[in-house]
Formats: C-alpha cells, structure tokens, sequence
C-alpha cells in the first residue's frame, strides 16, 4: 500500500523575503561526481537555466581499487562548463560566480610547478590500505599512552580509521610515486594534495590557488573539525607534510577567479553538431592538438597501478588554439562557494536547522543529519563532520572569510559553523546496477518497483550487499555479500525485492544509530557555541533525492520500515542547488540560507512528493519480522568474514 500525498500546498513551505531579480542572471554550479561530471546555470530562485552532463569512467586495476584519470575529470569539466557559458552568452545571461560540488574523499596529487598529476586518483570506494590501517592500529595498540593519544587525534577529526578517507589514500600515493613523474629529491613544497574541489580550483585558476573548503577537509582524516585547522599528531602519524596540503576557507569564499584563457574559451561558440559519439571523438582530438610535444606524460608503475594518465592540458595552451576572442572582453569570473557533494544536498534539501535529515541514493546513500553548532560525539559506526560554514561578510561587500581557523572566526562574529552526524552506505543504486548487468535480471533499474511487487513480504531472503566491506554502523570493510534464505522457489522477483530491501534496512540501521546519538545523554556541547535542546534533534522526516528516490515502491518501504515521513523533491539537482545556494550568498543574492532555500522552495518542493508510514498493527508485525531477520543475516555475513580472515595464513 503507498500512502503518498503530491502536490505540496505552498502554505506548506517557507515564504520568500527576497527582492526580486533578473531572469537573467545565474550561478555557475559545477558538479563533478564519480560517473560524471555536470555543469548548470542556476538563477536565484532555484530554476535550472542551462545543463550539460559528461560522464566518467572509473578504472578497477586490483580487487578493491578503484581510480580515475584526472585529466578526464579535468576535461570532463572544462567540457561540460564550456557548452553552459557558451548558453549563457547567447542568451545573455549574466553569470555572476562560479560554485563548486564534488565527490568527496577522492584524492588526488600533482606537482606544484606545472599541475601535473603524479599518480591516478584514488576514489573514495577504493580499499587499497586496509592492511595498512590494521598495521597502523597494531602500531599504536602496542603503546598504550600513543593508543590514547591517537584516538583522541583521530576523534578530534569526527571520522574513524579507515581506507574511506583521504589521509591513507596520500600516503599510498607517496610511497609508490614514479621515480620519473617527481623531481629527485621531491620535496613536501614541490607537490600539492587535494581533493577534487581543490584539484579543480587549482586548474580554473591556472594553477594561482591551493585551497579547500571546511566540509571537504572534513572528510580527510587529518582536519581538527573542533579547531579547524589541520591536526597536527595525525601528520605526524602518516608522514605528511603540511606544506602539500590546502588552506582551508568557508564555504562561502572569493576563492579566485577562472583563468581569463579559460573565460575566453568558454566564450567561444562549441561544436554541437555532430553526434554524441562524434563529439566525444572530436573534443580528444581537439584535446591532443592542445598539448606539445615537450607537455610531460605520467603513466604509474604497473607495479603500483593499470590506470594511465592522459596528457595535461596546460591552459597555456589555449591561447593557441581558441578562435578569435570575442568582441569583448569576458568579465573576471570569481569562484565564490565550494562544498562536498552530500553537504551540498544536504543544503539545497534545505537541512537547515538541527534535527532536519536527508539521504542521498545514488551509487552509495549518504545520511546526513544538521546537529546545529555542535559537533556531537557520534557513537561507533557514525561519523561526525561539518555540514557546513557560512561567512556573509562578502555577500554585503566586506572582505570574505580569510580562513575557517578559530582566529578567523573570532574576527569576524558573523560567521557561522554548523556540523552534522553522517552515516555512509557503501551499496545503494550500485545493487541495482549490479542485478542488471552482472546477473541480467534486469532490463532496465526502473523494472525493479514492478517486480518487487510481484513478491509477497516475508519471503525470507535477504541480500546483504558488502560488496565493497559494510559501512556504517557496522564498518567491516573485510566482509563480503551474502544472499541468504533462498530456496528452489527463489527467482527474480525475490531477489530484486531482497536488493531494494537491503537498501531501506541499511537505513534504518542509520537511523537507529542517529536516535541513539542524539539522545539527551550524548549532547554534551564540544564548544562554547549555544546548545540545542533534545527536542530539537527529534527526527520527524526524511528528505531523499538520488536516482533511487524515483522508485515509488522504495520509497514508501523506507516511510514505513523507518516510522517516518519520506520527503521527495520535485527537483532533482538538490547537489548543484545547494552549492549555488552558498555562493547566491557570496554574491549578495541572499542575507543567509534560511533567506536562501526560501527563495528557492517553490522550485525545489511545490510538485514533490511525501510518503506516510503504514502504523497499522498489522504493517508494524510485518517491518519488525524483516528488521529482526535482517540483523541475523548481517551478522552471519560479518562472522563468516571473519572466518575467513582468520583462516588466511
């Protein structure tokens, strides 16, 4: 049964105070995510105005691994940027900054001297240093005051040691740097670490600016979230050196402006005539022609790595190869907001304000919930980040945030820091994309709602998907997926049925974990910042977007298995809206977000959807059956992993 209701009145949402602006000016929102990349114009009230997509490709050189070429990531970007600018010039639109979004974790290393890439980004999903973060812990388990003294370190960061952060994946990079891709003695100065918003701001601004925001240092592994700033034991501990890391900035920052050989690219009118295959072909060969013949080529050590990097396109370059420049002049063009892909939604879901939660379904699925201007201690199994920090100075003409450091903080009042509690599910949409090419039971993902209702509930079959480990709560990256309680009358409908299941009870295991750590004994304030009462954390509702909130079906298991109200938007670019969300602020658009995601509520919620629970006594017996089942197959899997581990010589 879905109890769904469309159509949201619009007393029902938050009423705008804006005046009223331009149709024709915008925001430049770059998205760049593992299997794409996206570029959109966003006016201020939250209507998409122009869109282009390009996808990625991922590489899986070892069990476990999973890298990107960098300079597909780069290209993907200046590809996708260029076709949007090029609307906006014949449209005339007035693009007034530029806002960054990106997978998060996902790092990436390359020489300060010439923005050459050293090795292939290792993605978030990549579980090469397992071993290394067991003989880590063996390490300081022998030393009993070092033990205390890095599990204070690592807590101070909100995360936990683990391969899923960027701090193990840069040592790997460190230790099995080609001798020929590093000038010998490489010194920590020569190179420069970032994740992807930091690695794409380095190359719009032709390589002038080393920098990151709060939410995606957050997610490092090596970023005090109490301090803000980097933490220096853990360093230490891995062996790196501050000089190849960012500075870090608030959300809302003049980060720098495009490169103008970029800006006058993308003035230029691009090739769109051609078939998407043709254009693919023509934009590589464009690419080549771009590089000379002394531009360096980087290819890893097939020792260390399959994934070989393509040749850097130094914006130098582009001056050679770009048509006449237009008539005039392009205008600078500033880089005014970035924020990690799950932060970003989480703002343009408009979780705003402590106790509001969403969930993003994509490849994986993101909890994240806003606990206000506290960091709470997250219980085991949760994660505990910066959701994300607000400095208004620029939006009324002043100097923007220097720096998201304390002292910065205490200089300017205004400024604002707001954490959440994260809980990461390693598969979501990734199971249905499995059940449709690796077992073809599937022609298309979106079949799955009609054969999950051809199952009856309770059929006894869970699929445990620990493709890649189970994440949170659990985080046992050593187990592997199960398909339990199959009999000869199992066929495809259970086992779709099972995946998308397998996906709503991860959920709740989130959710439980979420109640737990906001509990009134558990919000001890970790600063001097006001603290919320308990009632503020109460979970009412939850607001989903990705590919998988589309199925109906899912959806209303999820309101019912969790007891809560299931929030859709009508829009589905929640990642791109919240990043220009920030920088609308940066521009002066809006005073603040609750200003921000008002003026944009109409777009994002009127036409959405919501789900209601089934509370009926007969519905409660059945989800607490499947819940109870659930946790016996899950311990079942992470104990026969562990079988297996001990039995490995």
């Amino acid at each position: 049964m879905s109890n769904v209701s469309r159509n949201a009145p619009m007393s029902n949402l938050p009423s705008s105070r804006l005046a009223t602006h331009s149709a024709q000016t915008a925001i430049l929102a770059i998205d760049q995510g593992t299997s794409s990349s996206r570029a959109l114009l966003l006016s201020p009230a939250g209507q998409v105005l122009a869109l282009a997509q390009q996808e990625i490709s991922s590489q899986c050189p070892a069990p476990g691994w999973v890298e990107q070429d960098p300079e597909h990531i780069w290209r993907s970007v200046v590809h996708v940027c260029h076709q949007v600018m090029w609307h906006a010039t014949r449209h005339q639109i007035q693009v007034q900054g530029v806002a960054i979004t990106n997978q998060r974790e996902t790092s990436l290393l390359w020489r300060r001297q010439d923005g050459v890439c050293v090795y292939p980004a290792i993605v978030w999903q990549d579980r090469r240093t397992e071993a290394y973060c067991q003989t880590l812990m063996q390490q300081w388990q022998q030393d009993p005051a070092l033990a205390l003294q890095m599990q204070q370190a690592i807590a101070s960061t909100g995360l936990r040691l683990d391969p899923y952060f960027s701090a193990t994946k840069l040592r790997w990079m460190l230790d099995h740097l080609e001798t020929a891709a590093v000038p010998s003695p490489a010194a920590a100065s020569d190179l420069c670490f970032g994740t992807v918003d930091s690695f794409l701001l380095w190359r719009l601004t032709g390589g002038k600016v080393h920098a990151t925001d709060v939410t995606n240092a957050s997610r490092t592994l090596l970023f005090d979230i109490h301090q803000l700033d980097w933490q220096p034991q853990l360093l230490a501990a891995f062996g790196i050196e501050k000089a190849m890391l960012p500075k870090v900035h608030a959300n809302t920052h003049a980060f720098g402006e495009v490169d103008p050989a970029l800006l006058a690219l993308w003035h230029t009118e691009p090739d769109l005539s051609a078939s998407e295959a043709s254009k693919r072909d023509e934009a590589s060969k464009r690419d080549e022609a771009l590089i000379t013949d002394k531009a360096p080529l980087i290819s890893a050590s097939p020792a260390t790595s399959q994934t070989k990097l393509s040749r850097y396109w130094p914006l130098s370059m582009l001056a050679q190869h770009t048509p006449a420049s237009p008539s005039e002049r392009p205008q600078p063009l500033a880089i005014v907001a970035m924020a990690g892909d799950q932060q970003a939604a989480a703002i343009g879901q408009g979780c705003i304000s402590a106790g509001l939660s969403k969930c993003t379904y994509g490849t994986g699925a993101f909890w994240l919930t806003n606990t206000g201007r506290r960091a709470l201690t997250p219980p085991a199994g949760l994660l505990s980040t910066v959701a994300y920090q607000i400095c208004p100075a620029a939006a009324a003409g002043g100097a923007p945030c220097a720096s998201a450091t304390p002292a910065s903080v205490e200089a300017e009042s205004s400024v604002i820091t707001t954490y959440a509690l994260e809980g990461a599910i390693f598969a979501a949409g990734v199971v249905l994309k499995w059940l449709r090419d690796q077992l073809g039971l599937l022609a298309d993902v979106q079949q799955s709602a009609e054969l999950a209702r051809q199952q009856s509930e309770l059929s006894g079959v869970y699929l445990v998907p620990a493709f890649s480990g189970l994440g949170a709560p659990w985080w046992q990256p050593q187990a592997r997926a199960t398909l339990v309680g199959m009999t000869l009358h199992t066929g495809p409908a259970q086992l779709v049925r099972a995946a998308l299941e397998s996906v709503v009870l991860q959920s709740r295991d989130l959710q439980q974990s979420i109640v737990a750590a906001t509990a009134p004994a558990n919000q001890a304030p970790t600063t001097t910042a006001p603290v919320s009462t308990a009632a503020d954390l109460t979970l009412a509702s939850l607001r989903i977007d990705g590919g998988m909130a589309q199925n109906d079906w899912f959806c209303q298991q999820l309101a019912n298995q969790l007891a809560l109200e299931v929030w859709v938007p009508s829009s589905v670019e929640t990642t791109a809206l919240g990043v220009a969300l920030l920088a609308g602020i940066s521009c002066g658009w809006y005073r603040d977000l609750t200003e921000a995601t008002a003026a944009v509520a109409a777009q994002c919620w009127q036409g959405g959807a919501r789900y209601q629970p089934d509370r009926s006594e007969a519905a409660q017996e059945r989800i607490a059956a499947l819940y109870h089942g659930w946790l016996a197959a899950v311990a079942a899997t992470i104990q026969v992993a562990q079988h297996a581990t001990a039995a490995k010589p």
